[in-house]
């Protein structure tokens, strides 16, 4: 194993970073994250509110029976209650892709 490799492996991503940083179809192991991305609060800008806050991770399975491992992920302002923000994910247990 070559030392980027290592370096992959051993780096974990955050909520906030997947969420507001990672581009979309980036392929992501399951093993990379640090804590559940389905469930739970992330801290992040609400630019709709011009604050830092912090927002509830809500995560829905689409219709499994023709979207399987697709998820409906929404993101609410805890603070304000007015900025939702929306994420389409796919999600195998093996490897998790932010598709839009």
């Amino acid at each position: 194993m070559d030392n980027q490799e290592q370096q992959k492996e051993e780096r974990k991503i955050s909520k906030h970073e997947f969420y507001f940083e990672t581009p979309l179809y980036e392929v992501i192991e399951s093993t990379q994250f640090e804590d559940d991305i389905h469930n739970g609060d992330v801290d992040a800008y609400s630019a709709k509110n011009d604050i830092d806050t912090t927002y509830a991770v809500n995560s829905q399975m689409v219709d499994q029976y023709r979207f399987e491992n697709f998820y409906k992920i929404t993101l609410s302002c805890k603070r304000k209650n007015n900025d939702v923000l929306r994420f389409f994910v796919y999600d195998n247990n093996e490897i998790i892709v932010k598709l839009g």
